[in-house]
């Protein structure tokens, strides 16, 4: 058939069929099938319980804690840990079987009191006194007599003099200390001569220091220096500082042997932390017994009152004389040190 004005038909789509619907039969299976299902879930809950409950569960026990003074009950749980309890006074066996037994204690009978020892009184501490034996290195016969003595006297040697090795021996022998005894400029010299190697105030630094390196080196063992004379010397404060930086170095101490009440020895030393001491009392001035003897009781006098102190004596006769009668009786009132042990840094 032909076509109008000479125009094709579109061609004819064919209709969607609707989908179906959802039948009332269809959502009652469902439901019926979810019911099922939960059913049997709570079925097999109740099953599993029913199960559970028939078993017997033990009681917590109860755990008893003794303290001094009170009793406590802690329930044990099944995840807390379990501790030994053992008794205050007995000792479980699985400990170390070394570790003694506790003493058992019976009710009603306190035990026995702890047996307290006595302390001994201490004896009352003695005053130190140190004796120093200057100008040594001269006459070895009188270093024989000191030494005699029971007691830790100390020599202080000389330098360059010709029986210092001699002497050196001698005194190491009987274990005594050795000093250095050094010789300053006094204020009388040049009149009255120190001694070879003696340090002077118109010494440079370096001449100085070398000088004592000098006098050092001839007393070997010297544990201290003391100054021969020096009356001058002590008083000047750059050679004196310039002595005790040296002895500080070499670990020495100096004391001074105090021949002028100007001294500034103790201010350079505390300064420089050096061990130092002075002397008190110069025992033989007046070599007469008599007055060597009230010497050594204003020494020991001293020495009551402060604790300690040294006293400076010479190689005489009378001192030897004196010390070796007197030294035996007054060890029961103070104790003789050497003089390393009256040394202190000032200030310390």
């Amino acid at each position: 058939m032909a076509q109008k004005n000479g125009k094709k038909k579109a061609p004819v789509r064919p209709k969607k069929r609707p989908p179906p619907k959802k039948t009332t039969l269809s959502h009652l299976a469902r439901s019926i099938i979810s019911i099922a299902i939960l059913l049997v879930l709570v079925g097999i809950a109740g099953m599993t319980s029913r199960h559970l409950l028939a078993r017997k569960i033990p009681a917590p026990v109860p755990v008893a804690i003794h303290t001094d003074s009170k009793r406590y009950s802690i329930e044990q749980s099944a995840t807390a840990p379990v501790y030994e309890i053992y008794p205050r006074n007995e000792v479980h066996p699985a400990l170390d079987k070394k570790r003694p037994m506790a003493p058992k204690v019976v009710p009603g009978i306190p035990p026995a009191a702890p047996v307290q020892k006595q302390k001994k009184p201490r004896k009352p501490t003695l005053p130190k006194v140190a004796i120093i034996i200057d100008d040594i290195g001269y006459d070895p016969k009188i270093v024989d007599h000191f030494l005699s003595i029971d007691a830790p006297l100390t020599f202080s040697i000389l330098p360059f003099s010709p029986y210092q090795k001699k002497v050196i021996s001698k005194v190491r022998a009987k274990k005594c200390e050795i000093m250095l005894h050094l010789p300053m400029e006094p204020i009388e010299y040049p009149k009255v001569n120190p001694g070879p190697g003696a340090l002077l105030i118109s010494m440079s630094a370096q001449e100085l220091t070398r000088h004592l390196y000098d006098a050092l080196d001839t007393i070997p063992g010297a544990v201290g220096v003391n100054n021969h004379m020096g009356s001058r010397l002590t008083t000047d404060s750059g050679q004196m500082r310039q002595v005790l930086k040296v002895l500080k170095q070499r670990g020495l101490f100096f004391i001074d042997s105090r021949t002028s009440y100007d001294t500034v020895s103790r201010g350079l030393a505390r300064n420089l932390k050096l061990p130092y001491a002075q002397r008190k009392i110069f025992l033989d001035n007046n070599t007469s017994p008599e007055k060597i003897k009230i010497q050594l009781e204003q020494l020991i006098r001293y020495a009551r009152k402060r604790g300690e102190a040294v006293g400076i004596a010479h190689p005489h006769e009378e001192t030897f004389r004196v010390l070796a009668e007197e030294i035996p009786k007054l060890k029961q009132r103070i104790r003789f040190v050497p003089a390393s042990s009256i040394v202190h840094i000032v200030g310390g």
